[in-house]
């Protein structure tokens, strides 16, 4: 669960990771920062989430991520997505989205080219450069194959709390 706040150009995030079967609050966080910020605000809550619940291990670097897929040309073009987030310039997410829907159309069962597009498309919508009418459903339906594809990848989870801190 998580809220959002905007003030101009800063924004406050807070989050709450609760354990479905018993309603059991496992972690809670507040971020205060500006909105070019929000890149690693959202690395931060992935990160804590991953460590909360005890699958810090399974955080993937590029070559274990790709080691999932395959298909060489879906792992050429979520690396190529990954570097382009990595420079944490807007104008490089627009990029990187591209990259990480093509990577999930040669491989539609590779998890990580589902959780990058969910993340992309997070960035895209919330700097209201997103390119169709349901930006938010398209995040959020990304997010979900993801986790479809691997319940316990850290970076779809985050995604989708993203997707219900702003859009729920």
């Amino acid at each position: 669960e998580g809220t959002t706040r905007r003030t101009g150009d800063a924004f406050r995030m807070t989050v709450q990771l609760i354990r479905a079967s018993s309603g059991e609050l496992v972690w809670a966080g507040a971020y205060d920062a500006a909105l070019d910020e929000l890149l690693d605000v959202q690395r931060q809550v992935a990160e804590q989430v991953a460590l909360r619940l005890s699958i810090d291990a399974r955080i993937r670097t590029g070559a274990a991520a790709i080691a999932r897929t395959r298909n060489p040309e879906a792992a050429e073009e979520y690396l190529r997505g990954r570097a382009l987030l990595g420079r944490g310039e807007w104008s490089a997410v627009t990029a990187a989205r591209d990259h990480f829907e093509l990577a999930a159309q040669h491989d539609p069962t590779f998890a990580e080219a589902w959780s990058g597009l969910a993340f992309a498309n997070n960035q895209l919508t919330r700097i209201g450069a997103a390119a169709n009418g349901e930006p938010w459903e398209e995040t959020r339906e990304a997010a979900l194959r993801a986790l479809r594809l691997d319940e316990e990848l850290p970076e779809a989870h985050a995604a989708l709390a993203v997707v219900h801190a702003f859009a729920d």
